[in-house]
């Protein structure tokens, strides 16, 4: 076979590689985790450009999903944040959508994840979903031969186990913030230590309803469209109708919201006496990064290279083991 593929899906963005063994290229996409439902309408209008979004059928449904997938949102519009996310027909649509972009009728083994806490209710389910034949519009059918789905921030550990090269006895400790979920996992040399690995619904969202509820105070007003806040924040623009927010406010408010789940991790982890070192992955790793580093004052802690799409990179490498390339690939 041709193609090999990562799909990671998370609560926030949604990652994709694909490889082409023929000619050893990897390609990349990132988008947010939106599929809305589609209208009769074209995907462009009157003189405007083309929305870069893909159009996929789930249950009879239309929906978009891409990265302009955003501009349908209504201005009360919500993603989708609860535990059983994965057997939604978001999530259906968006995996569809991801087949669309990688645009090959063929693909031998796809690689996704599932945050920790939901592996055992749900692998079985989504690996399932993606094996098989898919009826994807522009392609036709798209046959998928093999399918395997393991933990998210397993993706990461393997990602920074084979960056790593000479791979010693060291336990490294692989934490994965996101928006929904905090994961974490946790290696010594390549063996993968269960004790040392969990999960816990506190992520980046943690922090935003934090802030939404201080806005809320000192306004007044509800205040409840964490994706337009999401979005101001990551743009530096803390100027909302009636509030401005000051940088440290701000910081004080998201330290508030995510400081539970570093709670809870270390009361999971105890004192986990066997770490050595700690790497950081995933979305929310910047945010994250100060409480992590002031709670294991004693262990150096770093931020793994492009973190939001470390776990995909690590499922491509899986990926690549699975389907017997012997080189692995470059991501």
């Amino acid at each position: 076979m041709a193609t090999i593929a990562a799909v990671d899906i998370g609560y926030r963005n949604t990652k994709i590689l694909a490889h082409d063994t023929r000619n050893n290229t990897t390609r990349e996409w990132l988008f947010r985790s939106i599929a809305v439902p589609a209208s009769s309408s074209s995907q462009t209008g009157a003189g405007l450009v083309r929305r870069d979004t893909r159009r996929v059928e789930v249950d009879g449904v239309p929906y978009e999903a891409g990265p302009d997938a955003h501009l349908l949102l209504g201005p009360r519009s919500t993603s989708v944040l609860h535990e059983d996310f994965i057997h939604t027909p978001e999530y259906h649509a968006l995996f569809l959508a991801a087949l669309s972009y990688i645009g090959d009728e063929e693909i031998d083994v796809i690689v996704g994840g599932l945050p920790v806490r939901h592996l055992d209710g749900s692998k079985s389910d989504l690996e399932a979903l993606m094996i098989g034949t898919h009826h994807v519009p522009g392609l036709g059918t798209v046959h998928v031969h093999h399918s395997a789905v393991i933990p998210q921030p397993m993706g990461a550990l393997i990602e920074e186990l084979s960056r790593a090269g000479n791979v010693t006895e060291q336990t490294v400790l692989l934490i994965d913030p996101g928006y929904f979920t905090l994961d974490w996992t946790a290696a010594q040399g390549l063996k993968h230590l269960p004790p040392l690995t969990g999960s816990f619904p506190a992520g980046v969202s943690a922090g935003l309803r934090a802030v939404a509820e201080h806005i809320r105070q000192c306004t007044g007003k509800p205040f409840d469209d964490l994706n337009a806040l999401d979005r101001k924040i990551r743009n530096q623009q803390l100027a909302l109708s009636d509030l401005t927010l000051e940088r440290d406010t701000l910081a004080v408010l998201m330290r508030e919201g995510l400081h539970p789940g570093i709670t809870e991790m270390k009361n999971q982890l105890g004192e986990a006496h066997l770490i050595d070192r700690i790497v950081l992955c995933g979305g929310g790793a910047s945010w994250f990064e100060p409480l992590v580093r002031e709670s294991w004052s004693n262990l150096p802690v770093s931020l793994i290279e492009r973190p939001v799409s470390a776990n995909a990179r690590g499922f491509l490498q899986l990926a690549a083991d699975l389907a017997g390339l012997q080189h692995g690939v470059a991501a």
